[in-house]
C-alpha cells in the first residue's frame, strides 16, 4: 500500500505548542495574530444588552428568509411557502417545526 502524504501539518516532535499557536480551519498550525481577539469595551458596543438578547430570540426561519437578498427569489419563496401552508393547513409559523420530509414530498407530488 503506498504511503499517503500527511494532510495536516503537524509540529515536529521537539516543538511544543504555545498558547499563541492554533490550528486553522484546514488543520494547519499557525501563529495567532497579536491583534486577535480584539477586546470590545462597553463604550464601543453598538448593541445594548437588551438588543443583543432580542436578536438571540429571532426565530431561525425569519433570520433565514431575511438573508435572501434577491427580490425575485424572495417573492417566489414567499409564494411557495403560502401555497405549502394552504396545502398542509398550516396557520401559525410554529407549525412548520413539525413538518417532515413526508409532508414536503406529498406537496411536491400533488403539484
Amino acid at each position: 500500500m503506498p504511503d499517503r502524504p500527511d494532510t495536516v501539518d503537524a509540529p515536529a516532535p521537539s516543538t511544543s505548542l504555545s498558547s499563541e499557536t492554533v490550528r486553522n480551519d484546514t488543520g494547519t498550525l499557525e501563529q495567532m495574530n497579536d491583534q486577535l481577539p480584539i477586546p470590545i469595551t462597553p463604550a464601543e458596543r453598538l448593541l445594548t444588552a437588551a438588543e443583543f438578547q432580542g436578536l438571540a430570540e429571532v426565530p431561525p426561519e425569519i433570520e433565514w428568509f431575511n438573508n435572501i437578498s434577491n427580490p425575485g427569489t424572495k417573492r417566489v419563496y414567499k409564494l411557495a411557502v403560502g401555497d405549502f401552508m394552504r396545502f398542509t393547513g398550516i396557520i401559525r409559523p410554529e407549525e412548520f417545526r413539525i413538518v417532515t420530509r413526508a409532508h414536503v414530498a406529498s406537496y411536491i407530488f400533488a403539484a
